[in-house]
């Protein structure tokens, strides 16, 4: 009995096989240096810092923050950002790398007496900055083959200086936490260890060591955690629950069963946690209800609900229903709330010419009055909390500083005239960095062809609130928006007039996790600026957030952080361009509050289980 009770534990904390656990030292899945085989697992994503020495690399005392994520089956999207300290450059170093990789599996552990052979194939370091730190360049093929605690790699790259030619590398794990690693990136050696535990079903901490034969105490450590994103979605995802941050509720009988209508006034995270507590309100032992969503005082859709799996079926827009319930527009002529939301605002550059990360943070408070037919007020002020040298009153980044005081105050009106079709305009007083505007802004969003095409068009006019020789600036942006449900999905393009005065495209696809998303973002204006990169964002809310009569105090629903490199610069340097491509939206906007962040339609409702 004891003995079951230890191996369970151990099991529990490190894991329940002994497999080579891999690496992600240089932005992707490997062994110390080398790329392996094997990819992030579809929906996971691992964070690391490091300090590494390679000298012969260009870069001296190097340190490095690495991410790597699942992005689809198969299918791994990495960024890193390596600097070098001690330098006497800007603000004391010298240079850096901003890097994005990906890596495809070719062969998924085909087997063969006992042994498993994979087969990837990458590139790394594809926007990085070849005059700088291009020391992790390298497109390449790479094979695994594992059988019990071992594992071998081999592989081939074209890289400038490292996986130029073969390189290969063991992994040997003899228990679940802990693997000995050495490998050959083709010019030096390394060998060191990684210590895991497991500490939750979706998480798992680490920290390593190594030692490199590239200079005399070329010794490395780092740690780092690997996660899944849909971390509070686990097997037990949907229970019971109470109908705790939902607003202006009404329920009434329909035609064999009960009709819900409230506003989901607390951002529970998911459409599934605020159909829960709806179920709730129809009483114990239903299992089906319809369930009428309103935001900000406008109806949006209406959907079956199955109350014991929390699927969503026969989803459509409220105005599509042929029979609304009596009280249907009871709540739109009720909808008082104060709102209070809590959330973070940034600013971050990267540049070769600076080599490290510049950063002004807020914290970002705001307090909505919500009224009847879709209108409200808010106020939103910001309190600075953090930032580097390059922000502050002499810094080179001073202009483009988050704000501290108030940051925005705007009246707003919401609409959903027809099907498919909601609209939000605003005018108020708001800061674009530096410089205060009275601005007007109109966004709308028409979803056609059954909800899965969102076509948005957005115009605003800016003009300089103090006495300033400044013109009124315009923007005027059109996008279009597809979502493929059986990938999770979507695939954007757009393009317009912005707010410097450029005009330019962009596209961008991204993968829905749940609440967590992840995007691969290009762009490119008139004069052929280009950049890329990777975009990651979540609600910055807990898991309810507080609800009572009209009062919520919740987080903000979406914080999405941004990490772009350019690639048009013929030197290879990554360039800063705070102001390429700038299009302001109010605070409380279109897309992530009325919207849910693109999921608050018929197409999703119906198509996703999340």
């Amino acid at each position: 009995m004891k003995l079951r009770y230890w191996a369970a534990l151990a099991a529990a904390c490190f894991g329940t096989a002994a497999r080579a656990d891999d690496n992600i030292a240089f932005g992707y899945s490997g062994l110390l240096t080398v790329p392996t085989a094997n990819v992030m697992e579809s929906g996971w994503a691992e964070l690391q810092y490091n300090e590494h020495t390679y000298n012969d690399y260009k870069v001296d005392d190097a340190t490095n923050f690495n991410a790597v994520f699942g992005l689809a089956p198969r299918v791994e999207l990495g960024a890193a950002l390596a600097y070098e300290s001690g330098g006497t450059g800007p603000f004391g170093f010298r240079k850096n790398d901003l890097l994005a990789s990906f890596k495809v599996k070719l062969l998924d552990d085909v087997q063969w007496q006992g042994f498993k052979w994979s087969t990837a194939a990458g590139w790394s370091d594809f926007g990085g900055d070849s005059a700088a730190a291009n020391f992790t360049s390298a497109r390449y093929l790479t094979n695994t083959v594992s059988r019990g605690p071992f594992a071998v790699t081999a592989g081939i790259g074209n890289g400038p200086d490292r996986l130029d030619g073969a390189f290969g590398g063991i992994a040997w794990t003899p228990i679940p936490a802990a693997t000995i690693m050495a490998d050959y990136d083709g010019d030096f050696a390394s060998i060191g260890v990684k210590l895991s535990l497991n500490v939750a079903d979706y998480a798992r901490l680490y920290a390593l060591g190594l030692h490199a034969t590239d200079k005399e105490d070329a010794d490395g450590y780092g740690f780092g955690g690997r996660f899944n994103l849909r971390f509070d979605r686990q097997s037990d995802w949907f229970k019971p629950s109470s109908s705790r941050g939902l607003r202006a509720i009404h329920v009434a009988d329909g035609l064999g069963t009960k009709i819900v209508t409230a506003e989901n006034a607390a951002y529970l995270q998911r459409q599934q946690d605020s159909a829960a507590g709806a179920c709730s309100l129809a009483g114990e032992g239903a299992k089906r209800i319809v369930y009428q969503q309103y935001r900000y005082g406008i109806p949006l859709i209406s959907a079956d609900v199955d109350c014991i799996t929390g699927n969503h079926t026969n989803a459509r827009w409220i105005t599509q229903v042929s029979e609304p319930a009596p009280m249907l527009k009871q709540p739109i002529q009720n909808a008082f709330g104060v709102e209070a939301r809590f959330g973070i605002e940034e600013r971050s550059f990267v540049g070769t010419e600076f080599g490290r990360l510049q950063y002004s943070v807020a914290l970002q408070s705001s307090l909505r009055l919500q009224g009847p037919f879709g209108l409200g007020a808010y106020i939103t002020r910001n309190t600075r909390a953090a930032e580097d040298d390059s922000f502050n009153q002499t810094g080179p980044f001073n202009f483009y500083r988050v704000r501290d005081g108030v940051r925005e105050v705007a009246a707003q009106w919401a609409t959903h005239p027809i099907d498919g079709l909601v609209a939000v305009g605003s005018i108020g007083r708001t800061y674009v960095n530096a410089l205060e505007y009275e601005f007007s802004h109109l966004d709308a969003a028409y979803f056609w062809g059954a909800g899965s095409n969102r076509t948005r068009i957005a115009i605003a006019s800016y003009a300089i609130a103090d006495d300033l020789p400044f013109a009124t600036r315009e923007t005027r942006v059109i996008s279009h928006r597809y979502w493929y449900a059986p990938w999770s999905t979507s695939v954007e393009v757009g393009g317009g007039d912005y707010f410097y005065g450029d005009r330019g495209g962009y596209a961008n696809v991204t993968r829905y996790f749940g609440d967590v998303t992840l995007s691969i973002v290009v762009r490119s204006d008139e004069d052929n600026r280009r950049d890329a990169g990777i975009a990651i964002g979540f609600p910055l809310t807990p898991r309810m957030g507080f609800q009572r009569g009209p009062l919520s105090v919740v987080g903000a629903p979406r914080y999405t952080h941004t990490r772009r490199t350019t690639f048009d610069n013929p030197g290879g340097a990554n360039v800063i361009r705070p102001t390429l491509m700038v299009e302001p939206r109010p605070v409380y906007n279109l897309l992530t509050d009325w919207m849910d962040s693109d999921r608050m339609y018929p197409a999703y409702q119906n198509e996703s289980r999340e």
